[in-house]
């Protein structure tokens, strides 16, 4: 018995290698953004509140001291920056296709 289904690819078709790869970076530090984001909001947040003011003060300085790691604002801003240098170069490779 021979095997007949066709292998996975995964392609984007009117977009060149490197444009396909740096939109899927794009989307996947969209990804994990949007995650940090969420998680901060719907539980840092919340948990902060339930803090006496002062304490939460202290607590949210210390959040933001150590939010300023590198892998996190590589994250953070690298991202934003994959995204807006890649769109431009990509606005003239849509594919015309349905």
């Amino acid at each position: 018995m021979t095997d007949t289904r066709v292998p996975l690819q995964v392609t984007t078709p009117g977009l060149s290698p490197l444009m396909a790869v740096l939109a899927r970076v794009g989307l996947l530090g969209s990804a994990l953004v949007a995650g940090t984001f969420y998680a901060f909001s719907a539980f840092v947040m919340p948990a902060l509140q339930r803090l006496p003011a002062a304490e939460g003060v202290a607590a949210m300085q210390s959040v933001n001291i150590t939010a300023v790691q590198p892998a996190y604002l590589t994250v953070l801003l690298g991202t934003g920056g994959v995204c807006c240098g890649s769109a431009p170069a990509g606005d003239g490779q849509r594919s015309t296709s349905p």
